[in-house]
């Protein structure tokens, strides 16, 4: 497809978050049927989600990894996010009671680490801490910093989407 400005689309659709509509009409009915966790579960994973970048709201690939992953664990009774867009100490707290609880958190300063001294190649792959800190908070919020899994690994325009789920 190519766009308005005559530069070439990867995505299928120009009307924005096309796919993720798409994928709510197709996959609903599924998200509905999905088990509730119970305690007998043992405790929910920590989940660090990367986006790569703001576009892969319009990936069916990534949307579509996204749902397989959410169908892999039980479904939440209430979810924490800590987002890279919300950086704020000290910590600020934010809430929705829709079908699942959700409170955001937001991502406190950079006390956190000195990856930058201790890993000089981080630059390259983190030029800002935004998206790389919460991937921090995840290891953090597991039980076995060991048991990190890679859930989604590609890579869509040169942005890397991989995903960490751990126990």
């Amino acid at each position: 497809m190519t766009t308005p400005s005559g530069l070439t689309s990867p995505f299928p659709s120009r009307r924005p978050a096309a796919a993720y509509d798409d994928l709510l009409a197709r996959v609903l009915p599924q998200a509905r049927e999905q088990r509730m966790w119970s305690p007998s579960d043992g405790p929910m994973p920590s989940l660090f989600v990367s986006h790569g970048a703001p576009f892969t709201l319009d990936d069916p690939q990534w949307l579509g990894d996204l749902f397989d992953w959410a169908r892999s664990i039980p479904e939440p009774r209430a979810i924490v996010v800590v987002s890279a867009h919300w950086e704020q100490a000290p910590v600020a707290i934010s809430g929705a009671a829709a079908d699942i609880p959700v409170v955001q958190m937001s991502m406190p300063g950079l006390a956190l680490t000195d990856y930058r001294a201790k890993a000089p190649g981080a630059a390259v792959a983190h030029p800002t801490a935004d998206h790389f800190v919460p991937l921090l908070l995840a290891v953090g919020a597991a039980d076995d910093p060991g048991s990190a899994v890679t859930a989604i690994d590609r890579m869509v325009m040169g942005n890397s989407t991989r995903s960490v789920q751990l126990t």
